[in-house]
């Protein structure tokens, strides 16, 4: 039996469409394949660093219960070295040669008292620099948690908000080491500047990538690293 012609040009026509279909398939699909997956996001930034052997969920040390004399417990071997001077001056004074010494050398007397008695202000007065063994930088809270050596085995936790802090200012002892420290100036309840210290010890690339993430909160406060070698 004779297929018409008409038949048979649309049974041809069906499989030259069928195998165009096909080619596009394959090409289109090819096309997929050779497109370029966009590479995943980068990892978040950890805004916090935390020093070696340094518990960070450590009991935190009670607040002074006399905050004017903080600085007996910030800086307790200064101040044991200007009592222990001023205990050994108040025994001489007792003693009736050192009298009677004072009594002749007046002028070597109040210069002796001034200078002792500005070196023994200054060393419980000065400005504290307190060695920082973690900090975590909260955004959202526009703060930095800091955590310092406490009495024991406690933590003293500093909550320093953007507001107080006047200067970040990271730092290298020499142009050949990449650990970076953090010098951080603040003011404190009684407006008095004081100073804390992250040591040398984070990785620079740590450093900067925080310091990127301070910069729109802080703007001109975030100096630029000094090197301390130039």
């Amino acid at each position: 039996m004779t297929v018409p012609r008409s038949r048979r040009l649309r049974q041809k026509g069906k499989r030259v469409r069928s195998a165009q279909a096909q080619e596009v398939k394959a090409q289109a699909l090819a096309a997929r394949k050779a497109v370029k997956r966009p590479a995943p996001p980068a990892a978040p930034v950890i805004l916090e660093w935390c020093a070696e052997h340094h518990d960070k969920n450590a009991p935190e040390d009670a607040p002074p219960r006399f905050p004017a004399l903080s600085f007996i417990t910030e800086r307790p071997y200064k101040t044991t070295f200007v009592l222990v001077h001023v205990f050994f001056f108040g025994a001489l004074l007792a003693s009736g040669k050192t009298q009677a010494w004072f009594a002749n050398n007046t002028g070597a007397a109040v210069a002796w008292f001034m200078v002792a008695g500005t070196i023994g202000l200054g060393m419980i007065c000065g400005q504290s620099l307190g060695n920082v063994t973690f900090y975590q930088i909260d955004l959202e809270g526009e703060r930095i948690v800091l955590h310092l050596p406490g009495s024991a085995d406690r933590i003293r936790i500093m909550r320093l908000s953007f507001d107080a802090i006047t200067s970040v200012c990271p730092f290298q002892y020499s142009s050949y080491n990449s650990p970076c420290g953090i010098d951080i100036s603040y003011l404190d309840d009684r407006l008095k500047l004081r100073k804390v210290r992250v040591p040398n010890v984070v990785p620079e690339t740590l450093v900067d990538a925080h310091m990127d993430a301070l910069r729109p909160a802080l703007g001109y406060k975030i100096e630029e690293t000094v090197c301390h070698d130039t």
